[in-house]
């Protein structure tokens, strides 16, 4: 690796520089301790080999503090190859598994050029959405018709079934797609015409009033840029669909078509709700009509019992006093009294 050539050489470098100072300190101290034996008896001499001592350890000072600089630039820089080498290896690990990454795609793409397998994908995308957002028992994938032709999917709505394929002709688009500018013109002839030739074959096969569909269909187109591609290139694609009574549907436009469908849904059942709550209210006022009724019968019935009550209670206060008044003896003396009138 070029980083660590770079800081391997500096590293030499640094320790060179540490030998040559520890070379030229011990030359300096061997030069001093010759002065001091040689020029002992001078006075002058002496004060100059005072003043080399003091520079001599002056420079051992230095010297050690370079070294001890020297010392953790060495331990930082080999720190930090090694930290460096640890992340270049990360850095290789990574791009190994991208590569395998890479080829595993190469792989998927390969495979995904077979149009039985394609179309098999673009049928689970189809059924994947539209499980997502319809409830169940809205919708059937890969219904059969009575002519033996099975459609991908269908929508149940309350007028009829929207049958939709899936089965769009990538080959002719990708052949379009990767054609050079002197001959892509007539690549996209060659797909306009299987476009043209797929959409009849929707229209003729999938269109059926009689077996319960709708008079449209959906054709699933299973990319946006490969729509809006379609719409942008050639408007007669389009107005062909529509004039055979197929709509073109990107993966965003099926979504939201998939969207109002289902606010038809809860708007049915809301609607079924409140059918069902009026007919419950309607009920109801039968009911508690009938119970006043029945309560006014009752009330007379009570008041006439009251009636009868009452009188039943006057006759039995009138034979009590009656009784009574036979149950004490006669006064003789008086002489005999009329009977009470009745």
């Amino acid at each position: 690796m070029p980083q660590g050539s770079l800081g391997m050489g500096i590293l030499a470098g640094l320790v060179l520089l540490m030998v040559l100072l520890f070379v030229l300190a011990a030359s300096h101290r061997r030069a001093l301790r010759r002065l001091e034996e040689r020029f002992s008896q001078d006075a002058g001499l002496n004060l100059l080999a005072e003043w080399m001592r003091s520079m001599d350890q002056s420079i051992q000072s230095q010297t050690r503090t370079v070294s001890e600089e020297l010392r953790r630039v060495t331990e930082s820089i080999a720190q930090r190859l090694d930290n460096a080498s640890r992340v270049l290896t990360s850095v290789g690990e990574a791009v190994g598994r991208v590569h395998q990454v890479g080829e595993q795609i190469q792989a998927f793409q390969e495979l995904l050029r077979g149009p039985k397998f394609r179309g098999l994908v673009g049928e689970e995308i189809l059924r994947d959405l539209i499980e997502q957002v319809l409830p169940v028992g809205t919708f059937a994938f890969q219904h059969r018709f009575s002519t033996g032709v099975v459609v991908d999917a269908v929508i149940k709505t309350e007028g009829g079934m929207i049958p939709i394929d899936s089965k769009f002709p990538l080959d002719s688009f990708r052949s379009y797609y990767e054609a050079e500018e002197p001959v892509r013109d007539l690549a996209w002839r060659q797909f306009a015409q299987a476009f043209r030739k797929h959409i009849n074959d929707v229209s003729s096969k999938y269109i059926r009033p009689r077996e319960g569909t709708l008079d449209f269909a959906l054709l699933y187109v299973p990319s946006e840029p490969v729509y809006y591609e379609i719409i942008a290139r050639d408007s007669d694609l389009p107005r062909h669909a529509r004039s055979k009574r197929v709509f073109l549907v990107s993966p965003n436009g099926f979504y939201y078509f998939l969207q109002v469908i289902l606010l038809g849904f809860q708007a049915r059942h809301i609607e079924e709700a409140a059918r069902q709550l009026l007919a419950s209210l309607e009920n109801l006022r039968e009911e508690a009509k009938q119970v006043t009724e029945e309560l006014d019968t009752l009330r007379r019935h009570l008041n006439q019992a009251q009636v009868c009550l009452d009188r039943v209670r006057r006759a039995h206060d009138r034979l009590s006093r009656e009784l009574e008044s036979l149950e004490q003896p006669p006064n003789l003396e008086e002489g005999p009294r009329a009977l009470p009138r009745a």
